[in-house]
This record gives C-alpha cells, structure tokens and sequence, in this order.
C-alpha cells in the first residue's frame, strides 16, 4: 500500500515538472516570436538555425521561413563589408562574446542598413562551435542622424571659420579706410576750418561722425561674433569679485552720475570671465545711460535658487525704463528704442548680453515700468558643489 502511495506522489511530482516546463517552453515560445529585436541563430556556415518574425522583419523578408529559405550563407549574402564581418567573427573566437556591434547588412530590396548586434558562441562538449546565438536591432535611422549631426557639425566648424576671417577682415581692412576718413578730415579742419564756410563745416562734421558711427558697428559686430570664435573653457568664477571689479573700473563715470549701487550676494557660476565682465558691464553702463533726469541713479543686485538647479540674478534700476511690448526687440543687433541724439549708442550691448547667457546655457529677459524701472532677470546654471 505504501508503495503505491510513494509511487501516486512520484507521478504527480513528475507530472506537476512536467506541467512547468510546458508553460515555460510557451513562454519562451511567445517571447521569441513577439520580442521587437531580431533573434537568430546561425551555423559557422553562415546557415539560419532559426529566426523570429522579427529578424526577417528587419532583412525585408515575409517570415522567418522565406528568410532561412532564401539566405543561405549570412557571412557572404547579408554583410556589406567583409573586413567587419571577419573581425566580428574574430573577436567571437577570441572571447566568446560580443555586445552592441553595428555593422552594415544588405536589405532584401538591395539598400544597406546598419544594424546593432550582440552575439555568443554555443559549443559542443568537445569545445568545437555549435552555432552563434544572438539578437540585433535595426539603427539605420540613428546612423543617419548621426550622419546628418556630423555633417552639420563640420558646417558650422566652416561657418565659425568664415566668420573669424570675417571679424579679421572688419578689424583691419574695413577700419583702415575709416581711419583715414577721420584722419583726412581733421586735417582739413585744421588747414582749411578759415576758408569753410557754415555749410561745409558741417557737411564735414556729419561726414566725420558717420565715420565715427561706422566704427563703433563693426567694433559691435566684431564683439558679437567674439562671443563664439574667441571663446574661452569655463571655469568658476565668483560675480561677486566681476561686479567689484567693474565698479571700480567704472568709479569716475559712477560718481560724475552720483549712482547708488546695492550689492546683494552674488553666486559662483561655471563662465567664461571675461564674457561674464562684459556682460556685467554692459548692463551697468546701460542703468547709467538711460538714467532719469534729475534723479540719481540707482543700481540693485540680487540673486536667487529656482528649483534647486538654477540661479536667478536680477540687476534692477530706477531709469526711464521701457514698455514691455518691446522685449524682444531690445536683444537684438542693432534695435534701438530711442534717436542717437537723445541717447548715444549703436543697439548692440543687450544683443552681445543674450548671446553670452545663450553660450553659458542660461536665458535673459526683462521687466519694466516705463519712466520708472526696469529689471533685467538672467538665468543660469547651478554650479555643482564639491562632495
């Protein structure tokens, strides 16, 4: 009786293993034929063992059957380039196995895709290679984009080239007949000022301050493309030192305006230090150009975190400020709000501003009330503090 009973239990133990593997072998089953990559195996033949719908999918074949059926060597039919297929292979000699190595396969409509594969080597137990196992994924579409990033990168390598020779070019060829505009002029003034009369003097005055103005444009111009061809690494840069420094360079012209400026904390950022000053200084001789009449100018520093990753500085003054509906226009190249006779000027230092914050990975805007202040907000990057 006993005997029996041990031998019911055996049954169902065998019959419960059974009943496992089953549902293991449809598992597999369902996985292999719905994964998204290609699986495969292959003889060291270049014979299909087996392939999903996915692999055939990826070649441009019906199924799995029509792809085993019409390749008949992978290594000779589907590889374009020879030279890495024997390295693959190689390699799979040497270490048994390979992950994410992107080759190109000839699609079934004839055209070249690249694919990314990981693959093992299976032997037998006399150590001989039974078949090599594995999965690939179709990459043609990042290839391609890596292709298109690559080519544009190489345009804009051109482009910075050209617009050095450019900003070389505007700083001598173009400046030297300007040069002598308001050299020549000069010297007409000083020789022949008794025989001019009202009229010429002037006409000469006008011709001598377009000279000047051209000058101060392409001196702008040659500033905003610097920006970029003449950049310097980041390094940390503490704008607290940036803004003491600029004030004491701007010492004279701070106290010929009787200015007030307040000074809050200021963060340490990762920057190009002599853009950083450049910025600083443009808005602060900005807050000192556009000033009130009659009311001594007043010059606010301020910063704050925003979220924990970014800071937020804001330079705030009490001048004539402007109406918001022109925010955009006052960042670019030569956008001016007011004449030149009522403020000096060619429209460039905000521009130049927003193309430093831009090249630092931040974002500048502004707020204002007109005739009374105006806030201009910058926004950069945290720098990550030292564990």
């Amino acid at each position: 009786m006993q005997e029996q009973t041990d031998k019911y239990k055996n049954n169902e133990k065998s019959s419960k293993r059974e009943s496992i593997s089953r549902d293991a072998d449809e598992k597999y089953l369902i996985m292999f034929k719905n994964a998204p990559e290609g699986i495969f195996q292959v003889t060291p033949g270049g014979k299909f063992i087996m392939a999903n719908p996915a692999m055939s999918a990826i070649l441009g074949y019906k199924s799995p059957r029509h792809l085993m059926d019409s390749v008949q060597n992978v290594w000779t039919q589907l590889n374009v380039n020879q030279d890495a297929y024997e390295s693959l292979k190689n390699f799979l000699d040497k270490y048994e196995a390979i992950s994410g190595f992107e080759i190109q396969l000839y699609h079934r409509d004839g055209r070249k895709i690249w694919v990314s594969k990981s693959v093992r080597t299976v032997r037998d137990e006399d150590g001989s290679i039974k078949y090599y196992e594995g999965f690939m994924q179709d990459i043609t579409e990042r290839k391609w984009g890596e292709k298109k990033l690559n080519e544009t990168l190489a345009e804009l390598e051109q482009s910075n080239r050209e617009l050095e020779q450019f900003a070389y070019i505007a700083s001598h060829d173009l400046q030297e007949p300007l040069r002598k505009v308001t050299a020549f002029g000069d010297c007409l003034k000083r020789h022949s000022a008794d025989v001019l009369d009202g009229k010429s003097l002037n006409y000469l005055n006008r011709m001598q301050n377009a000279a000047i103005r051209m000058k101060q444009l392409i001196e702008g111009l040659l500033k905003y493309s610097r920006i970029t061809t003449r950049a310097r690494p980041l390094e940390e840069v503490d704008l607290n030192n940036i803004v003491k420094g600029i004030l004491s360079d701007l010492e004279a012209h701070i106290k010929k305006n009787n200015a007030v400026i307040e000074q809050g904390e200021l963060p340490i950022v990762k920057a190009d230090k002599l853009q950083i000053k450049l910025l600083f200084q443009n808005l602060i001789s900005n807050a000192l150009k556009f000033s009130r009449p009659g009311i001594n100018p007043l010059i606010a520093f301020s910063s704050r975190i925003i979220e924990g990753q970014l800071v937020e500085i804001q330079v705030k003054d009490n001048g004539i400020g402007f109406r918001e509906k022109y925010l955009d226009r006052i960042f670019k190249p030569f956008q001016r709000l007011h004449t030149r006779d009522e403020y000096p000027g060619i429209g460039m230092g905000l521009s130049i501003c927003k193309k430093i914050v831009e090249r630092h990975g931040g974002q500048i805007t502004a707020k204002s009330k007109p005739k009374e202040w105006a806030t201009f907000l910058i926004t950069l990057p945290m720098t990550e503090k030292e564990s």
